[in-house]
């Protein structure tokens, strides 16, 4: 996704998701190698396989990815694509353990499947491992087991309980890119 723009929310005035940009990169990979057992890509990731993934990543219109900030302090980041015909929520990681316990995760998720529904209401699906302490966390925000497998769980957000939040676009200034 190329297009350069921030989700606010005045139900969540403490938490902006602005759309990854090049200069997100280290912390995205250093986040991700930090929680690598918790997701299926388990290998440490460089620098450059960083990059090989955000340039795909910039050419795929229906792939979102966030970083989750409150005032000038980065706490994580989430996302989510479309595959097939539901929106796949991917990449949920509490970066900086400072600001865990005080909901901002949970803002974070709510308001992008708030997103999600305003594109295309669609399921909001993903798939979590087994293994992931995170998977009681997406009970708790409205997602509920579709299907069990050998070593994740394919949930799904219950829509009839979800009330979506109202959001606002608005535009950054930083390029994309390099």
């Amino acid at each position: 996704m190329n297009r350069l723009f921030s989700l606010i929310s005045d139900e969540y005035p403490s938490v902006i998701l602005g759309a990854i940009q090049w200069g997100d990169q280290e912390n995205l990979r250093n986040w991700k190698n930090d929680n690598r057992h918790s997701f299926f890509y388990q290998e440490l990731i460089t620098p450059a396989a960083q990059q090989k993934w955000f340039e795909a990543y910039l050419r795929r219109n229906e792939d979102f990815m966030f970083l989750i900030r409150s005032g000038s302090e980065n706490i994580g980041c989430i996302g989510f694509r479309l595959c097939e015909m539901h929106w796949d929520v991917y990449n949920v990681i509490l970066g900086n353990t400072a600001f865990s316990g005080r909901g901002y995760m949970r803002q974070a998720i709510r308001m992008i499947c708030s997103y999600a529904i305003s594109l295309q209401s669609l399921p909001i699906t993903a798939k979590v491992l087994i293994t992931n302490s995170a998977l009681q966390w997406y009970y708790r925000n409205g997602f509920r087991e579709r299907a069990v497998q050998a070593n994740y769980v394919d949930i799904e957000l219950y829509a009839a309980s979800f009330t979506p939040c109202i959001l606002k676009e608005v535009a950054q200034n930083e390029t994309v890119g390099e």
